[in-house]
């Protein structure tokens, strides 16, 4: 095989994507060749999920698992404000070759909420030691925790008397389904839903975990079971994407754009 079909070959070989993992080594190497549906990849993915939670923070190089025309997509198209820096527009791509090729670690973290924005810089600090870094890191982390923690808290303390027992129904996709709702919980609100399209076996698994219940998720919902839906459950709010924004309307229920 020439190099460049090696390398063509190199890039279809993906053992983390769950599709591929029960596929044979050869049948794996080939790729996917299941014809989208019309209009499948112009939709919301986790890799514009990631970008989301990403995209305000601008004074880092983003180290991102995607192609590189969507990063640049990304950028271009989802502006941030920023008092100077621009180093978010210089993004890196490729969450598994880094490892494989250099031993860089990474790891699955979540910036919403209070509880999850804190365990990230805590699981960070802990790889950055393993590899060398002095220990005194994660004493210095905690005391950053602790302090920005405090400031969370107090901040959010006069809106949690008006949202406490306000029950919340969640259309969101990805690891936003689990990652949301956390936050959402930290602030008193309660779960009443929250989807689970486009979200992998340990996103479904951290849902268990916070809400204790099989009944609060639900898979992808056409226009009319979403109506229904909201109808009977008798949210005080949803929380969803701009393509269901039209059914809230049509319930007549509160609706907050999630991205």
């Amino acid at each position: 095989m020439s190099t460049l079909g090696a390398k063509i070959q190199q890039v279809f070989d993906e053992p983390a994507c769950a599709t591929n993992l029960a596929k044979p080594n050869k049948e794996r190497k080939k790729g996917c060749n299941k014809l989208l549906a019309p209009g499948a990849a112009t939709g919301g993915c986790a890799f514009d999920g990631a970008k989301i939670a990403l995209q305000p923070i601008t004074d880092v190089a983003h180290l991102v698992h995607g192609p590189i025309n969507c990063e640049s997509h990304s950028w271009d198209g989802r502006g941030s404000k920023s008092s100077g820096p621009l180093l978010y527009r210089t993004s890196f791509t490729a969450a598994r070759k880094m490892e494989e090729r250099y031993g860089i670690p990474f790891l699955e973290g979540s910036f919403y909420g209070i509880g999850d924005s804190s365990d990230a810089p805590r699981k960070i600090s802990q790889l950055l030691v393993d590899r060398g870094a002095p220990a005194e890191l994660l004493g210095r982390t905690e005391a950053v925790i602790v302090r920005e923690e405090a400031r969370a808290w107090q901040r959010i303390a006069p809106f949690k008397s008006h949202l406490d027992g306000k029950r919340v129904l969640l259309f969101t996709v990805g690891v936003k389904s689990w990652s949301v709702v956390a936050a959402l919980q930290e602030a008193g609100l309660v779960i009443i839903g929250t989807s689970t399209k486009k979200s992998t076996p340990d996103d479904k698994e951290r849902i268990k975990e916070l809400v204790k219940d099989d009944a609060h998720m639900f898979d992808d919902r056409k226009p009319r079971e979403m109506y229904k839906m909201l109808k009977e459950a008798r949210a005080d709010i949803m929380l969803s994407g701009g393509r269901s924004q039209f059914v809230a309307l049509k319930a007549k229920m509160p609706r907050l754009d999630i991205n």
